[in-house]
């Protein structure tokens, strides 16, 4: 679980095939791979830019972060006290599980910060924080906490997408905005357990962007309180996920075989994974496209021919009646409607279907 997947339950909301799956652990990117779908993989170019810009940015005991940090968070950071919470800068610590030895600093220097306490770190480096949803806890690592001493802990977003002429792919700064998000109200939870105001906690992200191709480190102010109040409003519906998976006649993902001798055996396999999924029902939807399982859900929806698969705004205003053949005989009279809602449906149909056909009578005219 990290900040993108925690992101997607805002993407597409109600989705228990997502919750069901993200509760028990699956990998949906392996699993998706034996379904036969291909792997999306960034560039080798595109990995080799962002190590490069990292990088850059801990050059010089991460003077350039130092000086975004306080030109557009107002931050005074006059005396620098960094905190590395990351694997390698707390490796010689006790002798406990990496994660959890981290998340306990992480808590630990946090709760220094936010009592102000003398001498506490006022810049943290991948720390790692948590967020329960359900009854599963995710652990999500960020890229750099910083602290004003008579202000707010901000997060410091690092990003490799290109910001030129003060502008960034609005499209990239949304997604930035949404895994930003998790990790501000990861904090907000945080403090609130250690009794501290998560007020403290400001929803004012700093993203640190390369400039053109010069590689110049820039940086974008964003308020991400609407991400985050949507985010926190999803989580609570999703409610007890073992309560969910009960309610549900699920079938178990069988586990992937060793050894597959033939193309009958591969497909055998695929048909009882692809058993246990339809047995958690799906919401496909526009927000879907960032989501591992996205083809194999757009593929199983083609099939069904579901009105989910001709967009979110289609199937909106179908209704109820979520089989495009089932609205197509609503509006050719094939069928009576069986509710208010499909003679509503039926209505606005036939309603456009006669302007349509008006519309291109009077264009042969």
């Amino acid at each position: 679980m990290n900040a993108r997947r925690v992101a997607s339950i805002v993407e597409a909301p109600g989705c228990v095939r997502r919750t069901v799956l993200d509760a028990a652990g699956v990998d949906t990117t392996f699993l998706v791979q034996q379904l036969g779908f291909k792997r999306d993989r960034q560039s080798p170019l595109a990995i080799s830019r962002a190590a490069q810009f990292e990088a850059l940015l801990e050059r010089d005991g991460r003077a350039q972060l130092i000086q975004l940090a306080r030109r557009h968070l107002d931050l005074e950071l006059s005396d620098v006290r960094v905190k590395d919470l990351s694997v390698a800068g707390t490796r010689s610590q006790v002798r406990i599980a990496a994660d959890t030895r981290r998340t306990k600093l992480t808590k630990q220097e946090l709760g220094h910060i936010l009592r102000r306490e003398p001498g506490a770190a006022n810049l943290l480096v991948k720390p790692l924080t948590t967020l329960t949803i359900g009854n599963l806890e995710a652990q999500l690592e960020q890229d750099v906490l910083a602290f004003a001493e008579q202000g707010a802990l901000h997060v410091v977003a690092i990003r490799n997408f290109y910001m030129t002429r003060d502008d960034a792919d609005p499209t990239l700064v949304g997604q930035a905005a949404r895994e930003t998000a998790v990790h501000v109200l990861s904090l907000q939870r945080m403090a609130e357990a250690l009794g501290c105001d998560r007020a403290q906690i400001s929803t004012k992200v700093l993203l640190v962007l390369p400039r053109d191709l010069l590689f110049v480190p820039t940086g974008v102010v964003i308020d991400v309180a609407d991400e985050v109040e949507h985010l926190e409003q999803a989580i609570g519906r999703i409610g007890d996920i073992e309560d969910l998976a009960e309610s549900l006649d699920l079938i178990a993902l069988p586990p992937p075989p060793e050894t597959l001798s033939s193309e009958d055996d591969h497909e055998q396999f695929r048909g009882e994974v692809r058993g246990a999924l339809r047995a958690m029902p799906m919401r496909f939807g526009d927000g879907c496209v960032s989501c591992a399982m996205f083809r194999s859900c757009r593929q199983e929806a083609e099939a069904e021919r579901s009105t989910a698969r001709l967009g979110s705004v289609v199937a909106g205003l179908c209704g109820e009646t979520g089989s495009i053949d089932a609205v197509l005989d609503l509006v050719e009279g094939r069928r009576a409607p069986q509710s208010i809602s499909e003679a509503a449906i039926s209505d606005v149909l036939q309603r456009a279907s006669r302007a349509i056909e008006r519309a291109e009578i009077a264009g042969v005219a």
